[in-house]
Protein backbone atom coordinates (compact mmCIF):
# COMPACT_ATOMS: atom_id res chain seq x y z
CA UNK A 1 0.00 0.00 0.00
CA UNK A 2 1.36 3.68 -1.09
CA UNK A 3 0.35 5.08 2.61
CA UNK A 4 1.89 8.32 1.39
CA UNK A 5 -0.91 8.97 -1.41
CA UNK A 6 -3.43 9.92 1.45
CA UNK A 7 -3.45 13.37 1.95
CA UNK A 8 -5.80 16.40 2.86
CA UNK A 9 -8.54 18.03 1.66
CA UNK A 10 -8.56 21.81 1.36
CA UNK A 11 -9.77 24.38 -1.32
CA UNK A 12 -8.16 26.20 -3.68
CA UNK A 13 -7.29 29.93 -3.34
CA UNK A 14 -6.16 32.03 -6.41
CA UNK A 15 -3.57 34.43 -5.89
CA UNK A 16 -3.60 38.03 -7.24
CA UNK A 17 -2.03 38.79 -10.63
CA UNK A 18 1.00 40.09 -9.47
CA UNK A 19 2.37 37.14 -7.69
CA UNK A 20 5.40 35.15 -8.99
CA UNK A 21 3.17 32.13 -9.04
CA UNK A 22 -0.27 31.42 -8.94
CA UNK A 23 -1.75 27.58 -7.26
CA UNK A 24 -2.49 26.57 -10.74
CA UNK A 25 0.55 27.69 -12.29
CA UNK A 26 2.41 25.73 -9.52
CA UNK A 27 0.32 22.23 -9.92
CA UNK A 28 1.23 22.97 -13.16
CA UNK A 29 5.18 22.80 -12.15
CA UNK A 30 4.77 19.57 -10.54
CA UNK A 31 2.79 17.82 -13.32
CA UNK A 32 5.94 18.69 -15.44
CA UNK A 33 8.23 17.39 -12.68
CA UNK A 34 9.61 21.25 -12.84
CA UNK A 35 11.67 20.95 -9.41
CA UNK A 36 13.89 23.92 -9.83
CA UNK A 37 11.11 26.33 -11.37
CA UNK A 38 8.78 25.30 -7.98
CA UNK A 39 11.88 26.01 -5.71
CA UNK A 40 12.09 28.85 -7.01
CA UNK A 41 8.68 30.06 -7.48
CA UNK A 42 8.27 29.70 -3.73
CA UNK A 43 11.27 31.24 -2.96
CA UNK A 44 10.06 34.42 -4.80
CA UNK A 45 6.39 33.94 -3.26
CA UNK A 46 8.00 33.99 0.35
CA UNK A 47 9.77 37.40 -0.36
CA UNK A 48 6.85 38.74 -1.61
CA UNK A 49 5.15 38.00 1.22
CA UNK A 50 7.63 39.57 3.58
CA UNK A 51 7.80 42.78 1.14
CA UNK A 52 3.92 42.71 1.61
CA UNK A 53 3.23 42.47 -1.97
CA UNK A 54 1.59 38.99 -0.96
CA UNK A 55 -1.02 38.15 1.65
CA UNK A 56 0.01 35.13 4.17
CA UNK A 57 -3.30 33.62 3.31
CA UNK A 58 -2.02 33.70 -0.56
CA UNK A 59 1.30 31.69 0.48
CA UNK A 60 -0.54 29.17 2.27
CA UNK A 61 -2.81 28.73 -0.63
CA UNK A 62 0.54 28.02 -2.71
CA UNK A 63 1.20 25.00 0.18
CA UNK A 64 -2.40 23.47 0.06
CA UNK A 65 -2.29 23.51 -3.94
CA UNK A 66 0.27 20.62 -3.93
CA UNK A 67 -1.19 19.12 -0.51
CA UNK A 68 -3.57 16.47 -2.78
CA UNK A 69 -3.85 12.91 -3.43
CA UNK A 70 -2.81 12.55 -6.98
CA UNK A 71 0.26 10.19 -7.47
CA UNK A 72 2.03 12.72 -9.81
CA UNK A 73 2.30 15.42 -7.33
CA UNK A 74 3.28 13.11 -3.91
CA UNK A 75 6.25 11.46 -6.04
CA UNK A 76 6.96 15.22 -7.56
CA UNK A 77 7.22 16.53 -3.53
CA UNK A 78 9.42 13.72 -2.76
CA UNK A 79 11.72 14.29 -5.61
CA UNK A 80 11.79 17.59 -4.35
CA UNK A 81 12.81 17.18 -1.29
CA UNK A 82 15.32 14.71 -2.64
CA UNK A 83 17.02 17.45 -4.69
CA UNK A 84 16.50 20.38 -2.25
CA UNK A 85 17.11 18.61 1.45
CA UNK A 86 17.09 21.58 2.81
CA UNK A 87 14.22 23.59 1.45
CA UNK A 88 11.70 24.79 3.82
CA UNK A 89 8.76 24.81 1.04
CA UNK A 90 9.88 20.57 0.09
CA UNK A 91 9.74 19.97 3.49
CA UNK A 92 7.03 21.63 4.70
CA UNK A 93 4.60 20.41 1.84
CA UNK A 94 5.94 16.72 2.64
CA UNK A 95 5.33 17.41 6.17
CA UNK A 96 1.95 18.67 5.52
CA UNK A 97 1.02 15.43 2.95
CA UNK A 98 2.27 13.00 5.89
CA UNK A 99 0.60 14.69 8.59
CA UNK A 100 -2.75 13.75 6.31
CA UNK A 101 -1.28 10.84 5.30
CA UNK A 102 -1.40 10.01 9.18
CA UNK A 103 -4.34 10.63 9.88
CA UNK A 104 -6.32 9.07 6.99
CA UNK A 105 -4.45 5.76 7.85
CA UNK A 106 -5.78 6.22 12.05
CA UNK A 107 -9.07 7.71 11.03
CA UNK A 108 -10.69 9.48 13.86
CA UNK A 109 -11.86 6.85 16.36
CA UNK A 110 -10.47 5.68 19.92
CA UNK A 111 -7.45 4.10 20.81
CA UNK A 112 -9.54 1.04 21.24
CA UNK A 113 -11.80 0.68 17.90
CA UNK A 114 -8.13 1.38 15.88
CA UNK A 115 -6.48 -1.14 14.61
CA UNK A 116 -2.51 -1.13 16.66
CA UNK A 117 -0.98 -0.82 13.07
CA UNK A 118 -3.19 2.18 12.06
CA UNK A 119 -1.65 3.65 15.50
CA UNK A 120 1.63 2.90 15.06
CA UNK A 121 2.17 4.10 11.59
CA UNK A 122 0.14 7.30 12.79
CA UNK A 123 2.57 7.87 15.65
CA UNK A 124 5.78 7.34 13.25
CA UNK A 125 4.78 9.10 10.16
CA UNK A 126 3.63 12.38 12.37
CA UNK A 127 6.72 11.79 14.44
CA UNK A 128 8.63 12.00 10.69
CA UNK A 129 6.73 14.83 9.84
CA UNK A 130 7.34 16.81 12.33
CA UNK A 131 11.06 16.25 12.34
CA UNK A 132 10.56 17.84 8.50
CA UNK A 133 8.11 20.49 9.83
CA UNK A 134 10.94 21.71 12.47
CA UNK A 135 13.49 21.68 10.23
CA UNK A 136 11.62 23.73 7.47
CA UNK A 137 11.52 26.08 10.69
CA UNK A 138 14.57 26.50 12.00
CA UNK A 139 15.92 27.18 8.10
CA UNK A 140 12.81 29.88 7.59
CA UNK A 141 11.15 30.70 10.83
CA UNK A 142 9.26 33.35 8.85
CA UNK A 143 7.89 30.91 6.20
CA UNK A 144 4.54 30.76 7.66
CA UNK A 145 3.31 27.40 6.30
CA UNK A 146 6.06 25.91 8.06
CA UNK A 147 4.90 27.10 11.39
CA UNK A 148 1.37 25.67 10.89
CA UNK A 149 2.57 22.36 10.01
CA UNK A 150 4.32 22.04 13.38
CA UNK A 151 0.68 23.44 14.91
CA UNK A 152 -0.84 20.39 13.30
CA UNK A 153 1.54 17.89 14.56
CA UNK A 154 2.59 19.58 17.96
CA UNK A 155 -0.57 18.16 19.58
CA UNK A 156 -0.46 14.51 18.54
CA UNK A 157 3.60 13.91 18.96
CA UNK A 158 4.58 16.16 22.08
CA UNK A 159 8.05 17.26 20.70
CA UNK A 160 7.73 20.37 22.18
CA UNK A 161 7.75 22.08 25.28
CA UNK A 162 5.01 24.80 26.15
CA UNK A 163 7.56 27.53 26.41
CA UNK A 164 8.93 26.36 23.06
CA UNK A 165 5.49 25.96 20.92
CA UNK A 166 4.63 29.51 22.53
CA UNK A 167 7.72 30.98 21.61
CA UNK A 168 6.61 29.52 17.61
CA UNK A 169 3.22 31.60 18.09
CA UNK A 170 4.58 34.79 19.61
CA UNK A 171 7.37 34.72 16.73
CA UNK A 172 5.26 34.09 13.89
CA UNK A 173 2.32 36.79 14.82
CA UNK A 174 4.73 39.38 15.39
CA UNK A 175 6.56 38.51 11.85
CA UNK A 176 3.33 37.79 10.40
CA UNK A 177 0.04 37.89 12.52
CA UNK A 178 -3.25 36.30 11.09
CA UNK A 179 -6.34 35.07 12.67
CA UNK A 180 -5.21 31.28 10.94
CA UNK A 181 -2.37 31.21 12.68
CA UNK A 182 -4.56 31.50 16.04
CA UNK A 183 -6.36 29.19 14.83
CA UNK A 184 -3.97 26.86 14.43
CA UNK A 185 -1.96 27.23 17.24
CA UNK A 186 -4.97 26.64 19.24
CA UNK A 187 -4.82 23.12 18.29
CA UNK A 188 -2.71 21.90 21.25
CA UNK A 189 -6.08 23.52 23.28
CA UNK A 190 -7.91 19.86 22.55
CA UNK A 191 -8.14 18.77 26.21
CA UNK A 192 -8.77 14.79 24.71
CA UNK A 193 -5.12 15.11 23.02
CA UNK A 194 -4.13 16.17 26.55
CA UNK A 195 -3.93 20.26 25.47
CA UNK A 196 -4.41 22.60 27.89
CA UNK A 197 -7.58 23.70 27.11
CA UNK A 198 -9.63 27.23 28.39
CA UNK A 199 -5.96 28.53 29.98
CA UNK A 200 -3.99 28.13 26.09
CA UNK A 201 -7.05 30.04 24.42
CA UNK A 202 -6.98 32.65 26.89
CA UNK A 203 -3.70 33.10 26.51
CA UNK A 204 -3.12 33.53 23.05
CA UNK A 205 -6.27 34.89 21.79
CA UNK A 206 -5.27 37.69 25.10
CA UNK A 207 -2.16 37.78 23.53
CA UNK A 208 -2.45 37.97 19.98
CA UNK A 209 -6.33 38.53 18.69
CA UNK A 210 -5.80 42.70 18.56
CA UNK A 211 -2.61 41.75 16.66
CA UNK A 212 -4.25 40.23 13.64
CA UNK A 213 -4.88 43.46 10.96
CA UNK A 214 -6.97 41.93 8.42
CA UNK A 215 -10.20 41.74 11.14
CA UNK A 216 -11.65 45.12 12.44
CA UNK A 217 -13.24 44.51 16.42
CA UNK A 218 -11.37 41.21 16.65
CA UNK A 219 -11.45 41.50 20.12
CA UNK A 220 -9.85 39.17 23.11
CA UNK A 221 -13.43 37.79 24.15
CA UNK A 222 -14.63 37.34 20.02
CA UNK A 223 -11.42 34.98 20.06
CA UNK A 224 -11.93 33.27 23.16
CA UNK A 225 -15.62 32.60 22.58
CA UNK A 226 -15.21 31.72 18.79
CA UNK A 227 -11.99 28.98 20.03
CA UNK A 228 -14.18 27.72 22.72
CA UNK A 229 -16.81 26.76 20.39
CA UNK A 230 -14.06 25.12 18.02
CA UNK A 231 -11.85 23.19 20.49
CA UNK A 232 -13.51 22.95 23.79
CA UNK A 233 -17.62 23.07 23.88
CA UNK A 234 -19.79 25.89 24.59
CA UNK A 235 -20.89 24.08 28.07
CA UNK A 236 -17.58 25.23 29.07
CA UNK A 237 -18.83 28.35 29.56
CA UNK A 238 -22.31 29.20 28.57
CA UNK A 239 -22.70 32.62 29.62
CA UNK A 240 -19.92 33.96 28.40
CA UNK A 241 -20.33 32.63 25.10
CA UNK A 242 -23.92 33.89 24.73
CA UNK A 243 -22.80 37.27 25.68
CA UNK A 244 -20.03 37.46 23.44
CA UNK A 245 -22.70 36.09 20.78
CA UNK A 246 -24.95 38.31 21.74
CA UNK A 247 -23.28 41.61 21.77
CA UNK A 248 -21.24 41.46 18.51
CA UNK A 249 -22.17 40.31 15.15
CA UNK A 250 -18.39 39.81 14.03
CA UNK A 251 -17.89 37.44 11.22
CA UNK A 252 -15.55 35.44 12.81
CA UNK A 253 -18.59 34.26 15.45
CA UNK A 254 -20.53 32.63 12.47
CA UNK A 255 -19.89 28.83 13.21
CA UNK A 256 -19.90 29.58 16.93
CA UNK A 257 -23.83 30.99 16.42
CA UNK A 258 -24.65 28.21 13.69
CA UNK A 259 -23.63 25.82 16.58
CA UNK A 260 -25.82 27.32 19.30
CA UNK A 261 -28.36 27.29 16.98
CA UNK A 262 -27.62 23.82 16.51
CA UNK A 263 -28.29 23.27 20.31
CA UNK A 264 -30.92 25.84 21.18
CA UNK A 265 -33.40 25.23 18.25
CA UNK A 266 -35.39 28.52 18.77
CA UNK A 267 -37.46 29.84 16.01
CA UNK A 268 -34.59 32.22 15.08
CA UNK A 269 -32.06 29.33 15.29
CA UNK A 270 -34.04 27.17 13.00
CA UNK A 271 -33.80 30.78 10.24
CA UNK A 272 -30.18 30.77 10.54
CA UNK A 273 -29.59 27.75 9.90
CA UNK A 274 -31.60 27.90 6.81
CA UNK A 275 -30.35 30.76 5.52
CA UNK A 276 -26.72 29.49 5.63
CA UNK A 277 -27.70 26.10 3.85
CA UNK A 278 -29.49 27.92 1.46
CA UNK A 279 -26.68 29.63 0.59
CA UNK A 280 -24.83 28.84 -3.01
CA UNK A 281 -21.23 29.31 -1.35
CA UNK A 282 -21.98 26.60 1.58
CA UNK A 283 -20.21 23.08 1.04
CA UNK A 284 -20.79 22.06 4.60
CA UNK A 285 -22.57 18.39 4.41
CA UNK A 286 -21.88 18.16 8.36
CA UNK A 287 -23.79 20.88 9.05
CA UNK A 288 -26.54 19.97 6.57
CA UNK A 289 -27.11 16.58 8.10
CA UNK A 290 -26.90 17.96 11.73
CA UNK A 291 -29.57 20.59 11.37
CA UNK A 292 -31.82 18.24 9.66
CA UNK A 293 -31.87 15.85 12.48
CA UNK A 294 -31.87 17.96 15.09
CA UNK A 295 -33.63 21.16 13.79
CA UNK A 296 -36.15 20.02 10.78
CA UNK A 297 -35.88 23.03 8.89
CA UNK A 298 -39.80 22.48 8.12
CA UNK A 299 -41.15 21.79 4.74
CA UNK A 300 -38.50 23.31 2.64
CA UNK A 301 -36.10 20.53 3.71
CA UNK A 302 -36.02 18.03 1.34
CA UNK A 303 -35.23 20.87 -1.23
CA UNK A 304 -32.89 22.73 0.68
CA UNK A 305 -30.58 19.54 1.07
CA UNK A 306 -31.07 18.49 -2.53
CA UNK A 307 -29.70 21.34 -3.58
CA UNK A 308 -26.77 21.62 -0.95
CA UNK A 309 -25.90 17.71 -2.49
CA UNK A 310 -25.84 19.25 -5.99
CA UNK A 311 -23.66 21.64 -4.99
CA UNK A 312 -21.62 18.83 -3.47
CA UNK A 313 -21.46 16.65 -6.48
CA UNK A 314 -20.22 19.45 -8.56
CA UNK A 315 -17.58 20.84 -6.72
CA UNK A 316 -16.38 17.08 -5.77
CA UNK A 317 -16.43 16.05 -9.61
CA UNK A 318 -13.98 19.49 -10.28
CA UNK A 319 -11.67 18.35 -7.68
CA UNK A 320 -11.24 14.63 -8.16
CA UNK A 321 -9.20 14.79 -11.30
CA UNK A 322 -6.60 16.59 -8.92
CA UNK A 323 -6.85 14.91 -5.90
CA UNK A 324 -8.36 11.51 -6.75
CA UNK A 325 -7.67 10.01 -3.65
CA UNK A 326 -9.25 12.05 -1.34
CA UNK A 327 -11.16 9.76 1.42
CA UNK A 328 -13.69 13.00 1.44
CA UNK A 329 -14.21 13.44 -1.85
CA UNK A 330 -14.75 9.47 -2.38
CA UNK A 331 -17.38 9.60 -0.02
CA UNK A 332 -19.12 12.71 -1.26
CA UNK A 333 -19.10 10.86 -4.99
CA UNK A 334 -20.14 7.50 -3.60
CA UNK A 335 -22.78 9.10 -0.70
CA UNK A 336 -21.40 7.71 1.98
CA UNK A 337 -21.49 10.93 3.88
CA UNK A 338 -24.94 11.70 5.71
CA UNK A 339 -27.78 11.69 4.01
CA UNK A 340 -29.11 14.84 3.47
CA UNK A 341 -30.63 13.70 0.30
CA UNK A 342 -33.21 10.92 -1.71
CA UNK A 343 -30.36 9.93 -3.64
CA UNK A 344 -30.35 6.27 -4.83
CA UNK A 345 -26.69 4.54 -5.09
CA UNK A 346 -25.68 3.47 -8.53
CA UNK A 347 -23.12 0.19 -8.34
CA UNK A 348 -21.21 0.88 -11.60
CA UNK A 349 -18.24 0.48 -12.27
CA UNK A 350 -16.92 4.32 -11.43
CA UNK A 351 -18.28 3.37 -7.58
CA UNK A 352 -16.33 0.39 -8.10
CA UNK A 353 -13.31 2.31 -8.77
CA UNK A 354 -13.49 4.93 -6.10
CA UNK A 355 -14.09 2.59 -3.33
CA UNK A 356 -11.04 0.55 -4.42
CA UNK A 357 -9.02 3.47 -4.00
CA UNK A 358 -10.50 4.47 -0.69
CA UNK A 359 -9.04 1.11 0.62
CA UNK A 360 -5.46 2.50 -0.80
CA UNK A 361 -5.39 5.35 1.43
CA UNK A 362 -7.50 3.63 4.29
CA UNK A 363 -6.03 0.43 4.71
CA UNK A 364 -6.86 -0.48 8.62
CA UNK A 365 -10.15 0.87 8.30
CA UNK A 366 -12.41 -1.97 8.19
CA UNK A 367 -15.64 0.63 7.05
CA UNK A 368 -13.46 0.86 3.88
CA UNK A 369 -13.19 -2.81 2.81
CA UNK A 370 -16.76 -3.47 3.71
CA UNK A 371 -17.75 -0.70 1.75
CA UNK A 372 -15.97 -2.69 -0.98
CA UNK A 373 -18.12 -5.75 -0.12
CA UNK A 374 -21.18 -4.18 -0.16
CA UNK A 375 -20.61 -2.56 -4.05
CA UNK A 376 -19.30 -5.92 -5.02
CA UNK A 377 -21.88 -8.19 -3.83
CA UNK A 378 -24.63 -7.44 -5.92
CA UNK A 379 -22.67 -8.80 -8.55
CA UNK A 380 -22.35 -12.14 -7.03
CA UNK A 381 -23.02 -15.64 -8.58
CA UNK A 382 -22.09 -18.94 -7.36
CA UNK A 383 -19.20 -18.96 -9.65
CA UNK A 384 -17.71 -16.28 -7.93
CA UNK A 385 -18.86 -17.09 -4.45
CA UNK A 386 -14.89 -16.72 -2.88
CA UNK A 387 -13.64 -13.72 -5.04
CA UNK A 388 -14.56 -11.18 -2.54
CA UNK A 389 -12.94 -12.83 0.19
CA UNK A 390 -9.93 -11.14 0.49
CA UNK A 391 -11.90 -8.05 1.21
CA UNK A 392 -14.17 -9.67 4.07
CA UNK A 393 -10.89 -11.50 5.62
CA UNK A 394 -9.06 -7.62 5.78
CA UNK A 395 -12.67 -5.77 7.18
CA UNK A 396 -12.55 -8.81 9.91
CA UNK A 397 -8.99 -8.46 10.85
CA UNK A 398 -9.00 -4.55 10.70
CA UNK A 399 -11.70 -4.48 12.61
CA UNK A 400 -10.62 -7.33 15.49
CA UNK A 401 -12.70 -9.95 14.79
CA UNK A 402 -15.67 -7.83 15.86
CA UNK A 403 -19.16 -9.83 16.11
CA UNK A 404 -20.78 -7.61 13.68
CA UNK A 405 -18.00 -8.51 10.88
CA UNK A 406 -17.85 -12.10 11.43
CA UNK A 407 -21.46 -12.33 11.50
CA UNK A 408 -21.91 -10.27 7.97
CA UNK A 409 -19.56 -12.57 6.27
CA UNK A 410 -21.24 -16.05 7.67
CA UNK A 411 -24.81 -14.63 6.49
CA UNK A 412 -23.41 -14.17 3.09
CA UNK A 413 -21.62 -17.37 3.55
CA UNK A 414 -24.49 -18.90 4.48
CA UNK A 415 -26.56 -16.93 1.20
CA UNK A 416 -24.02 -18.38 -0.95
CA UNK A 417 -24.60 -21.93 -0.08
CA UNK A 418 -28.35 -21.32 -0.86
CA UNK A 419 -28.31 -19.62 -4.28
CA UNK A 420 -25.55 -22.43 -5.16
CA UNK A 421 -28.21 -25.50 -3.86
CA UNK A 422 -31.02 -23.66 -5.25
CA UNK A 423 -32.06 -23.68 -1.64
CA UNK A 424 -34.84 -20.86 -1.74
CA UNK A 425 -37.83 -22.63 -0.04
CA UNK A 426 -38.34 -22.74 3.85
CA UNK A 427 -36.63 -25.86 6.20
CA UNK A 428 -34.21 -28.23 4.49
CA UNK A 429 -33.37 -31.92 5.38
CA UNK A 430 -30.43 -32.84 7.13
CA UNK A 431 -30.19 -35.73 4.35
CA UNK A 432 -31.02 -33.12 1.78
CA UNK A 433 -28.52 -31.16 2.35
CA UNK A 434 -25.63 -31.61 -0.87
CA UNK A 435 -22.15 -30.83 0.20
CA UNK A 436 -20.15 -33.18 -1.47
CA UNK A 437 -18.88 -30.57 -4.87
CA UNK A 438 -15.07 -29.79 -3.79
CA UNK A 439 -15.24 -25.79 -4.76
CA UNK A 440 -18.70 -25.60 -2.47
CA UNK A 441 -16.83 -26.95 0.80
CA UNK A 442 -14.06 -24.83 0.25
CA UNK A 443 -15.27 -21.62 -0.71
CA UNK A 444 -18.34 -21.60 1.24
CA UNK A 445 -18.85 -24.95 3.91
CA UNK A 446 -15.61 -24.85 5.75
CA UNK A 447 -15.70 -20.92 6.08
CA UNK A 448 -19.16 -21.45 7.96
CA UNK A 449 -17.69 -23.64 9.91
CA UNK A 450 -14.71 -21.89 10.52
CA UNK A 451 -16.70 -18.25 11.39
CA UNK A 452 -19.58 -20.61 13.51
CA UNK A 453 -16.68 -21.32 15.39
CA UNK A 454 -14.77 -18.06 16.04
CA UNK A 455 -18.53 -16.82 17.03
CA UNK A 456 -19.33 -19.46 19.65
CA UNK A 457 -15.35 -18.72 21.24
CA UNK A 458 -16.13 -15.17 20.98
CA UNK A 459 -19.32 -15.46 22.57
CA UNK A 460 -17.80 -17.58 25.36
CA UNK A 461 -15.25 -15.26 25.68
CA UNK A 462 -17.47 -11.86 26.12
CA UNK A 463 -20.35 -13.78 27.50
CA UNK A 464 -22.53 -10.79 26.50
CA UNK A 465 -26.14 -10.77 25.12
CA UNK A 466 -24.80 -9.42 21.28
CA UNK A 467 -21.89 -11.66 21.07
CA UNK A 468 -23.82 -14.89 21.71
CA UNK A 469 -26.94 -14.19 19.23
CA UNK A 470 -28.13 -16.14 16.30
CA UNK A 471 -26.91 -14.07 13.56
CA UNK A 472 -28.58 -16.54 11.18
CA UNK A 473 -32.27 -15.58 10.44
CA UNK A 474 -33.58 -16.57 7.37
CA UNK A 475 -31.71 -19.70 6.83
CA UNK A 476 -33.08 -22.28 9.04
CA UNK A 477 -31.34 -24.80 7.07
CA UNK A 478 -28.18 -23.35 9.44
CA UNK A 479 -28.46 -25.94 12.80
CA UNK A 480 -28.72 -29.17 10.23
CA UNK A 481 -25.72 -27.59 8.38
CA UNK A 482 -23.58 -27.74 11.04
CA UNK A 483 -24.35 -30.78 12.25
CA UNK A 484 -23.68 -32.48 9.00
CA UNK A 485 -20.26 -30.53 8.68
CA UNK A 486 -19.86 -32.71 12.29
CA UNK A 487 -21.28 -35.96 11.27
CA UNK A 488 -19.24 -36.39 7.84
CA UNK A 489 -16.06 -34.69 9.14
CA UNK A 490 -16.23 -32.50 6.12
CA UNK A 491 -13.99 -29.77 7.63
CA UNK A 492 -11.68 -31.54 10.60
CA UNK A 493 -8.69 -28.89 10.26
CA UNK A 494 -11.48 -26.04 11.36
CA UNK A 495 -12.94 -28.62 14.19
CA UNK A 496 -9.52 -29.33 15.76
CA UNK A 497 -8.14 -25.66 15.09
CA UNK A 498 -7.37 -23.34 18.10
CA UNK A 499 -8.49 -20.25 18.46
CA UNK A 500 -5.31 -18.64 17.08
CA UNK A 501 -5.22 -21.09 14.26
CA UNK A 502 -8.79 -19.79 13.21
CA UNK A 503 -8.05 -15.82 13.52
CA UNK A 504 -8.05 -14.35 9.69
CA UNK A 505 -4.99 -12.36 8.74
CA UNK A 506 -4.67 -9.23 6.11
CA UNK A 507 -4.61 -10.25 2.07
CA UNK A 508 -2.28 -8.25 0.44
CA UNK A 509 -5.00 -7.26 -2.75
CA UNK A 510 -4.34 -5.85 -6.14
CA UNK A 511 -6.40 -3.48 -6.58
CA UNK A 512 -6.46 -2.81 -10.17
CA UNK A 513 -5.93 0.24 -12.32
CA UNK A 514 -6.92 3.30 -10.04
CA UNK A 515 -5.62 6.63 -12.42
CA UNK A 516 -8.72 6.17 -14.80
CA UNK A 517 -10.00 9.71 -14.94
CA UNK A 518 -7.00 11.65 -13.37
CA UNK A 519 -5.29 14.70 -14.05
CA UNK A 520 -1.83 14.66 -16.06
CA UNK A 521 -3.00 10.94 -17.17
Amino acid sequence: MRIFFIIALFCVISLPAHAAINPTALRDLAYAHDIDGAEAAMAEAQAETMDGQLSVTDLRALVTVLNVSHPDVVDFVNDWLTAYPASPYAQTIRARQMSRAAWMVRGNGSVRQTHPLAISTFHQTMDDAMTLALQAYGTDPDFVPASDAIFRLQFATNTLSIEEYLAIVDHVMAVRPSRETIKEALNEAMPKWGGMGRPLINYICGAHADQVPSLVRYTPDICIAENIVRYLDISVDPDFVDRVLDTSNHPALDEARRERALRRKTDDDRALLAAYLSDPAVLDYEVADRAARAVGLGPQTAEILDALDARLQADAEARLLDDPFNPDIILVLTHKYPPISSYTQNYDDRYRLLLRRLVVVEPFNPAAWKSVTYALLPERSPQDVADFDPYFENAIYYDNHSFSTLSYLLLVKLAYYRDFNELWDGPVAASDLPMGDAQLQADVVCPIARLSRLIALRCEATGTAEDCAAPVDGFDFYTDLLSQIDIQRICPMISAANTEDLLYSPVPIDPGPLTIGMANR
